[in-house]
């Protein structure tokens, strides 16, 4: 994981995924009958993987102690660049930017200023309802000593609970959750053995460092860059304190683990 304002630019990361997503009110002019052929133009450079993705949601609204099913058609549109590793959908309520391949954050937020910056200029959108930039850490590595003791690579309060509390033989899966708030900002830190094989014993060393960055409040569209500039600090500052010397070691050194 990388800064742009950090001192440290390591060579390898673990991220698996690193998400934005931006919720917005319901463009109506965004529908099946008015796809954004013209954002499609002004992007078929960097992302010229098209496709129409139809589905059906389920809303369940409860008033006065009774609840009322209803469900309903969305329509959404995905792009993709030439080798799939970075995944934009579009719908008339949301934007959904995805990478499986990142280096480093100014590359990320320079595709969401051209993703973005097409969509708020082809269509009347004036504030964003939601914002959110998530990052997920899956860190393997080779030594297969023990599973549930990574001293030196993850801060010792965050695998504690299976080495002190519980019996590591019993243990299928070991998640928690942190929850904190950061100025305007809000942070919910899922960590711990995964377990990727689930439901059986737990063999392989991984440990999953999830941050999820996020405003739930109404903001200007011009605001949208910094909030997600300072969601991003506020990630690395949670993952710097997260990890031990070993593994920035590691990812120093451009190691895989």
């Amino acid at each position: 994981m990388t800064d742009q304002n950090s001192k440290i630019i390591y060579p390898h990361n673990y991220l698996t995924n690193v998400i934005c997503r931006i919720d917005f009110p319901e463009v109506l002019e965004l529908n099946p009958e008015n796809p954004p052929i013209e954002l499609k133009k002004r992007i078929i450079d960097k992302f010229p993987l098209f496709e129409t993705i139809k589905g059906s949601n389920l809303r369940v609204d409860i008033k006065e102690g009774s609840a009322k099913t209803d469900y309903h058609e969305e329509t959404s549109w995905e792009f993709k660049n030439k080798d799939k590793s970075k995944r934009i959908v579009i719908n008339s309520k949301f934007l959904h930017i995805e990478y499986s391949k990142y280096k480093h954050f100014n590359e990320f937020l320079g595709d969401i200023r051209l993703i973005f910056g097409n969509l708020i200029g082809l269509y009347p959108i004036q504030i964003t309802k939601r914002i959110g930039l998530r990052k997920i850490n899956t860190i393997r590595l080779e030594e297969r000593e023990n599973p549930y003791d990574w001293t030196d690579f993850i801060h010792p309060c965050l695998f504690s609970i299976p080495t002190r509390f519980a019996d590591n033989e019993s243990i299928l899966r070991s998640m928690h959750i942190l929850e904190v708030e950061e100025n305007d900002l809000y942070l919910r830190f899922q960590f711990g053995l995964f377990n990727s094989e689930f439901p059986n014993p737990i063999a392989r060393k991984e440990f999953v460092l999830d941050y999820d960055c996020y405003t739930d409040d109404e903001i200007e569209i011009s605001e949208v860059y910094k909030k997600l500039e300072d969601a991003n600090s506020i990630i690395y500052h949670w993952f710097d304190k997260s990890i031990d010397n070993g593994l920035k070691d590691k990812m120093k050194e451009g190691e895989n683990g």
